[in-house]
């Protein structure tokens, strides 16, 4: 397995010494530094990032200036965006009680609000859930998904987009929607695809080096990079019924978009997702199938 080095200055952590999703100790090292490693579990084959970084460091990075060019120069390509996510979720469910996980600017609540869903939200920065309060009026909770003490079944509908490799314990959060899903609600969660072949092509090629799976100095921490077997596995182990595993829209970045293109017609020809992203639909099972 190829390994790349990452400059890094954190206080010393332990290091899993088992897969954090499904306790596997099959590993292989994809890229070290002296006080990190991303491994790669031979059981799941999902990639992390070990040890990771505390939440409170995750907490800082994803301050004001991270959201910057999503509410400017990104504005008009993330509404695009947020409305092709929002046509996923109406294909599902055309009401009811929504909870966005990670909300970010809260655009895709404010969306989702006046397609008439009951909207609430989630956020790990303090700023953006408070920006979302003052500018929506959604109700957001700041800091990790359970620490809401909400009820069990309060949604109909739980969205994680482009939230769950950011996460420390993604296990522990999916365990959480399951909880906070009605029987029969439905998750979405959209994820990187690491077997995005022909973007990892083009950065070689721009580049001339293989592209990081983590470096704390990247405006975007990925502390799990998943492919759609492990995510698969991972959603079918926290007790969801996968429905279906296909696409991510375009990202907003148009040079993204670009090579995402490119790996689409693939994807149409061959039938093989290489796209830089992917998004399942998975279902809490119903109180029947549950029984059963």
């Amino acid at each position: 397995m190829s390994q790349q080095t990452t400059g890094v200055a954190q206080a010393p952590r332990a290091a899993a010494e088992y897969c954090p999703l499904c306790g596997g100790r099959s590993m292989g090292t994809l890229e070290r530094s002296s006080e990190v490693r991303v491994e790669r579990c031979g059981q799941c084959d999902v990639a992390y990032v070990t040890p990771p970084p505390p939440v409170s460091e995750l907490q800082e990075h994803y301050d004001e200036g991270y959201y910057a060019e999503w509410i400017t120069s990104q504005a008009r390509a993330r509404r695009r965006l947020w409305r092709q996510r929002l046509a996923m979720v109406w294909a599902q469910r055309t009401g009811g009680d929504l909870l966005d996980v990670g909300c970010g600017d809260g655009s895709f609540l404010q969306m989702a609000q006046l397609a008439g869903f009951r909207c609430a939200g989630t956020e790990l920065s303090a700023y953006a859930a408070r920006r979302v309060r003052q500018h929506y009026g959604v109700p957001v909770t700041a800091g990790p998904l359970r620490s809401g003490n909400r009820p069990d079944g309060s949604f109909d509908v739980i969205t994680m987009w482009h939230v769950l490799e950011h996460l420390i314990d993604p296990r522990g959060d999916l365990d959480e929607a399951r909880r906070l899903l009605r029987p029969g609600g439905v998750l979405f969660v959209a994820v990187p695809n690491r077997s995005s072949r022909l973007f990892n092509l083009v950065y070689r090629v721009m580049k001339g080096a293989e592209p990081p799976l983590y470096t704390p100095q990247d405006k975007e921490l990925h502390l799990f990079h998943f492919t759609s077997k492990s995510l698969r596995r991972l959603l079918e182990s926290c007790g969801f019924i996968v429905q279906h595993v296909g696409l991510d829209v375009p990202d907003a970045d148009w040079r993204k978009r670009w090579i995402d293109g490119a790996a689409r017609a693939w994807f149409h020809l061959a039938g093989r997702n290489r796209t830089m992203a992917m998004c399942v639909i998975a279902k809490k099972p119903s109180e029947a199938a549950h029984a059963a």
